[in-house]
Protein backbone atom coordinates (compact mmCIF):
# COMPACT_ATOMS: atom_id res chain seq x y z
CA UNK A 1 0.00 0.00 0.00
CA UNK A 2 1.43 3.27 -0.96
CA UNK A 3 1.21 6.28 1.67
CA UNK A 4 -1.57 8.15 -0.75
CA UNK A 5 -3.41 4.74 -0.74
CA UNK A 6 -3.90 4.52 3.00
CA UNK A 7 -4.56 8.39 3.05
CA UNK A 8 -7.10 7.43 0.64
CA UNK A 9 -8.18 4.09 2.63
CA UNK A 10 -8.48 6.33 5.77
CA UNK A 11 -10.46 8.85 4.23
CA UNK A 12 -13.05 6.47 2.64
CA UNK A 13 -13.71 4.57 5.81
CA UNK A 14 -13.88 7.76 7.89
CA UNK A 15 -16.72 8.90 5.18
CA UNK A 16 -18.54 5.49 5.31
CA UNK A 17 -18.57 5.94 8.90
CA UNK A 18 -20.06 9.43 9.02
CA UNK A 19 -23.31 9.79 11.15
CA UNK A 20 -23.20 5.65 11.52
CA UNK A 21 -23.62 4.67 15.34
CA UNK A 22 -20.24 2.36 14.76
CA UNK A 23 -19.73 0.64 18.07
CA UNK A 24 -17.03 -2.24 16.79
CA UNK A 25 -15.06 -2.75 14.48
CA UNK A 26 -12.59 -6.18 13.01
CA UNK A 27 -10.32 -5.82 10.64
CA UNK A 28 -8.99 -9.15 9.48
CA UNK A 29 -6.01 -9.71 7.88
CA UNK A 30 -6.57 -13.06 6.56
CA UNK A 31 -4.84 -13.93 3.05
CA UNK A 32 -2.81 -10.08 3.67
CA UNK A 33 0.78 -11.30 2.55
CA UNK A 34 2.49 -8.31 3.26
CA UNK A 35 1.86 -5.21 4.99
CA UNK A 36 4.07 -1.85 4.96
CA UNK A 37 4.50 0.76 6.69
CA UNK A 38 1.69 2.65 4.75
CA UNK A 39 -0.81 -0.25 5.79
CA UNK A 40 0.71 -0.21 9.48
CA UNK A 41 -0.35 3.82 9.53
CA UNK A 42 -3.92 2.92 8.23
CA UNK A 43 -4.53 0.57 11.12
CA UNK A 44 -3.38 3.44 13.40
CA UNK A 45 -5.06 6.01 11.78
CA UNK A 46 -7.97 4.22 11.78
CA UNK A 47 -7.76 3.02 15.61
CA UNK A 48 -7.50 6.60 16.17
CA UNK A 49 -10.29 7.75 14.44
CA UNK A 50 -12.73 4.94 16.00
CA UNK A 51 -11.06 5.58 19.48
CA UNK A 52 -12.21 9.32 19.64
CA UNK A 53 -16.06 8.11 18.56
CA UNK A 54 -15.77 5.40 21.25
CA UNK A 55 -15.77 2.21 19.22
CA UNK A 56 -13.69 -0.74 19.92
CA UNK A 57 -11.96 -2.39 17.69
CA UNK A 58 -9.89 -6.07 16.90
CA UNK A 59 -7.32 -6.88 14.61
CA UNK A 60 -7.19 -10.49 13.34
CA UNK A 61 -5.83 -13.54 11.10
CA UNK A 62 -2.48 -12.17 10.68
CA UNK A 63 0.11 -14.35 9.34
CA UNK A 64 2.82 -15.41 11.49
CA UNK A 65 5.23 -12.70 9.48
CA UNK A 66 2.70 -10.02 9.68
CA UNK A 67 2.02 -10.88 13.15
CA UNK A 68 5.65 -10.42 14.38
CA UNK A 69 5.06 -7.38 12.55
CA UNK A 70 2.42 -6.02 14.34
CA UNK A 71 4.27 -6.99 17.60
CA UNK A 72 7.29 -5.29 16.38
CA UNK A 73 6.05 -1.85 16.12
CA UNK A 74 3.69 -2.97 19.30
CA UNK A 75 0.43 -2.54 17.99
CA UNK A 76 -1.32 -5.44 20.58
CA UNK A 77 -0.67 -2.45 23.09
CA UNK A 78 -3.71 -0.79 21.45
CA UNK A 79 -5.50 -2.75 20.26
CA UNK A 80 -6.29 -6.18 20.27
CA UNK A 81 -5.11 -9.09 17.98
CA UNK A 82 -6.42 -12.69 17.62
CA UNK A 83 -5.79 -15.04 15.54
CA UNK A 84 -9.51 -15.38 13.33
CA UNK A 85 -12.68 -13.74 13.44
CA UNK A 86 -14.18 -16.27 15.47
CA UNK A 87 -12.19 -15.01 18.25
CA UNK A 88 -12.47 -11.05 17.55
CA UNK A 89 -16.02 -11.68 17.61
CA UNK A 90 -15.96 -13.52 21.07
CA UNK A 91 -13.35 -11.10 22.50
CA UNK A 92 -16.16 -8.50 21.25
CA UNK A 93 -18.89 -10.26 22.81
CA UNK A 94 -17.05 -10.48 26.06
CA UNK A 95 -16.22 -6.69 26.18
CA UNK A 96 -20.24 -6.12 25.68
CA UNK A 97 -20.95 -8.42 28.24
CA UNK A 98 -18.35 -6.77 31.16
CA UNK A 99 -19.40 -2.88 30.20
CA UNK A 100 -23.37 -4.29 30.79
CA UNK A 101 -22.64 -5.33 34.28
Amino acid sequence: MEWRARVDLVDALRAGLAGQALRELIVSLEGVDYLNSAGIGAIFSLRQYLSQAGAKMVVCGANPTIARLLNTVNLPQLIPVVGDVAAARELLEHDRADRQT
